[in-house]
């Protein structure tokens, strides 16, 4: 039997609080691990680059003088050298909870959470191949 999903509406679903804001940054993370876990590659090397606005914010403190704090990370950039998107992995990707990688303990909504976490349309996620 074939079913559609609404992704949407499963995304409307989830619930991440800002207490749960890495969860996505700790799904790719993890997509990394299992990736090199399946190549042969010898150096296994995972990069994690987390980019924030190079401007400083400025807030008023209580006492009415002024400090300065970073600003929010506005771009993780995770990448391996693992398997990358084959053929079997990119099938997987586009199928809302694929048993893929069911043996690991993946229930396949790493991806459901990049949506929550960021807007639709407004961040533009780059998968290499």
């Amino acid at each position: 039997m074939q079913m559609t999903v609404n992704v949407a509406g499963q995304v409307g679903q989830i619930k991440l609080g800002q207490n749960k804001a890495l969860w996505p940054l700790f799904e790719t993370v993890i997509n990394s691990i299992q990736s090199l876990e399946d190549t042969d590659t010898e150096q296994k090397i995972i990069t994690i680059e987390a980019l924030r606005n190079p401007n400083i914010q400025s807030r008023m403190n209580k006492d009415g003088t002024q400090s300065e704090e970073q600003t929010h990370f506005e771009q993780f950039i995770v990448t391996d050298n693992g398997n990358g998107f084959n053929d079997a992995n990119f099938k997987s990707f586009n199928e809302a909870y694929s048993q893929l990688k069911v043996k690991k303990g993946c229930k396949g909504i790493g991806r459901f959470l990049w949506l929550k976490a960021f807007e639709i349309g407004t961040h533009r996620t780059v998968f290499y191949n």
